[in-house]
């Protein structure tokens, strides 16, 4: 199709080649295949994804932290004062203190403070890990055995059925980011129902942390581009044709679907799906632009009103619900068909 052909084109162009002139067989974890009547499904057994370690929760949580704060102008400005402040006060006292001494101690407080914030979130996200339920693993597993399903290095793609003629078409392609600390293995469900109803479905992989610390500096277009391209040639089961694509995410991994069609995808994706979202990236550590603004783009927002993750989170409440509304699309009319 004609955007399937783009997508190859945006990717040659980021990566500097086609991938087709590279081995692309490392990609390929688990691939499903076609089986004929005379033929017995292979078995299939879902690799071990790698535990990451409390550390390396710690050193990306402290990056993340740190950048924040080196983004904070006000904040960096006020204690900036504070400590040139100090040093005066204390070289004017007389004391044995030198002001030097008292400057070094400004900047160390923060990096103190940022070290240890990382070292107890860091604790946290590694406790808080969400695998997923073995009905969930054992579902990807059927569908794998059986040529619907594929897991490759950098999502997990689900196929809706042939068609009659035996074609590989799909009418919509959706990308999805699983939400923070969340198994992707977790979305089989949803995933398998979507693709039965003729959606080709991408579950990205955000292996080993299961997290998008900083989605600002993601390079989201890229990976986006790269997971639609594997999906489509790398399935193991012949080549697809989507006619328009579609992204989406839950909780956190809506910030990511936000992310990437606000800033750069406006033109070729249309439709954003956001599930138990918080609220809009925020502005004081990003460039985002307001959804809003992206000309022909709908958002389908989908959060439970019960929805107690939501709300006992910094990035709910009135005020956050109020920047969210104002960056979003407008409401459609009611009984209208997206």
């Amino acid at each position: 199709s004609e955007i399937a052909r783009s997508y190859r084109e945006l990717l040659s162009l980021a990566d500097g080649a086609s991938r087709g002139d590279t081995d692309s067989s490392s990609n390929i974890l688990s691939v499903s295949h076609q089986h004929s009547a005379s033929s017995l499904p292979k078995k299939v057994v879902l690799p071990e994804d790698p535990l990451p370690t409390v550390k390396l929760y710690e050193d990306e949580t402290f990056s993340f932290l740190l950048s924040m704060l080196l983004q904070s102008k006000k904040l960096l400005i006020a204690w900036g004062v504070f400590g040139v402040g100090s040093a005066s006060y204390v070289q004017r006292l007389g004391h044995s203190y030198t002001s030097a001494a008292v400057l070094v101690m400004t900047a160390g407080i923060p990096y103190f403070f940022t070290k240890m914030g990382a070292k107890l979130l860091g604790a946290v996200q590694m406790k808080n890990r969400q695998d997923a339920f073995k009905s969930a693993k054992n579902l990807l597993v059927e569908r794998i055995t059986v040529g619907r399903a594929t897991r490759l290095a950098n999502c997990d793609v689900y196929y809706p059925p042939l068609s009659s003629s035996g074609e590989r078409k799909a009418k919509v392609g959706f990308v999805f980011y699983p939400g923070a600390l969340v198994d992707r293995t977790a979305y089989s469900p949803v995933a398998t129902m979507l693709s039965d109803r003729g959606i080709m479905v991408v579950v990205a992989n955000l292996e080993p942390t299961r997290l998008l610390y900083n989605v600002y500096n993601y390079n989201l277009r890229e990976k986006i581009m790269r997971m639609i391209n594997d999906a489509l040639f790398l399935g193991g089961n012949g080549i697809w044709l989507v006619d328009e694509w579609s992204i989406g995410g839950h909780s956190m991994g809506c910030f990511a679907a936000i992310t990437a069609v606000a800033q750069e995808m406006s033109s070729t994706v249309k439709k954003v799906v956001l599930y138990g979202t918080g609220s809009y990236p925020d502005k004081t550590y990003s460039d985002c632009p307001p959804l809003r603004d992206a000309a022909g783009v709908n958002a389908l927002v989908i959060n439970g009103s019960e929805d107690l993750i939501a709300t006992s989170t910094i990035l709910a409440g009135p005020k956050k619900e109020k920047i969210f509304q104002e960056n979003m699309p407008p409401p459609l009319p009611a009984n209208t068909t997206a």
